[in-house]
């Protein structure tokens, strides 16, 4: 970078042999902002300490040189415009508030985009039970990682805009102050300014909901998953247990017909089969806990999960939220998911408790299946 360039400095004092490569400086300096204070020379005479600075300012150097001079050596003392400077400060400020209104724009731009992708996978779920779900639920949760992204985006944009307006305002006031020939500016800078604060304030409100609203989404993937893991499991259990019935049924009907050499030996087949129906029936039996337990948590985490979808399409509406209903997954039995989290475990273990015996009343005939229902809505109401 050539010194004339340089907008940190004040002054320069060059010396020169050669009247072209004198010229080439003025000529380049006055083009940055630069005046000449005053010239000697060394080994003859020159006389242009009133020339030179009118000759710069109209844009020629004819009297500068035109003047009587030697041979040897010239002295030239450059100073710096201030006005100048100070326009030079303005274009570039403005040039850079123009630039951060653009990059705000378009990212509030995507960011709405965005976030009519998220109300769109929200209202696709809503009344979708069982396996159904983790299709939705995954490209919810896809959509929530790319909402937040552009939200950070743009909440970085927004927050850069005051730093922006405040240079952009001193900037033009220093230039009045110096007398620089500038524009008179039609930015209202603390209308600006209050804009910046609350699109950043509101931004940041959205992306501490949306990362909320992410960690329950995140959550449910868990859940679901190892509620389809029990589901799968009991499945398979039922199946053991019918096979079980089918050959305890086979052995019996050998023994009825075993001839008495053979009773000993159809009688033990039998005694083996009922083992077999027993150990079973046990194995069902924790398959159906085990299918409940991830019911329970799948339950709980899908109702805190709408609560937080309900907020947040409440705060980018700015008006009623948008209602998300809990699905009841227990009487499907599709699948489940991963570790709970201690609140959810916490809560659920009395929960479970008592959802295993009103389930055992129920198949035992004790209750109807409203009555069953109804209960059992109550009972995972308390989580």
């Amino acid at each position: 970078m050539a010194w004339y360039q340089d907008k940190n400095r004040r002054t320069y004092v060059a010396t020169y042999k050669s009247e072209k490569e004198m010229r080439k400086d003025v000529e380049e300096a006055v083009k940055h902002g630069w005046t000449l204070q005053d010239s000697a020379a060394t080994g003859g005479h020159i006389n242009v300490g009133r020339t030179v600075a009118p000759a710069v300012l109209t844009g020629g150097i004819s009297l500068l040189f035109g003047a009587s001079r030697s041979k040897d050596k010239v002295t030239v003392t450059f100073l710096r415009d201030e006005r100048w400077l100070a326009r030079v400060a303005v274009d570039e400020a403005l040039k850079a508030f123009k630039d951060a209104q653009a990059s705000v724009k378009d990212s509030a731009a995507r960011e709405r985009s965005e976030r009519g992708v998220v109300e769109a996978r929200v209202k696709t779920l809503e009344g979708i039970d069982g396996f159904d779900r983790e299709t939705p639920e995954r490209n919810l949760e896809s959509a929530l990682k790319q909402l937040i992204k552009v939200t950070e985006t743009a909440l970085e944009h927004s927050r850069k805009m005051p730093a922006k307006i405040l240079a952009l305002r001193q900037a033009h006031e220093e230039a009045i102050r110096v007398g620089a020939d500038v524009a008179q500016m039609t930015i209202d800078f603390d209308a600006e300014a209050s804009q910046a604060k609350f699109d950043a304030d509101r931004l940041s409100t959205w992306l501490r909901q949306e990362q909320e609203m992410l960690t329950s989404q995140q959550n449910i993937m868990k859940f679901l998953h190892d509620w389809q893991e029990a589901s799968g499991k009991e499945q398979k259990a039922s199946v053991r247990l019918e096979d079980a019935e089918r050959q305890l049924t086979e052995a019996r009907t050998a023994l009825e017909s075993a001839p008495p050499d053979r009773a000993e030996k159809a009688g033990k087949r039998v005694r083996d089969a009922e083992e077999e129906r027993a150990k079973r029936e046990s194995e069902l039996s924790q398959a159906r806990s085990e299918t409940a337990r991830h019911s329970v948590f799948l339950e709980g985490g899908l109702r805190k999960k709408g609560e937080s979808a309900s907020k947040l399409m409440q705060s980018f509406s700015g008006g009623a939220s948008i209602q998300t209903p809990t699905p009841s997954v227990a009487a499907d039995l599709p699948a489940s998911p991963a570790a709970p989290t201690p609140e959810l475990a916490a809560a659920s273990e009395d929960v479970l408790g008592q959802l295993e015996r009103l389930a055992a009343l129920h198949k035992a005939g004790a209750l109807t299946d409203d009555e069953f229902a109804a209960k059992k809505t109550d009972l995972l109401s308390r989580l």
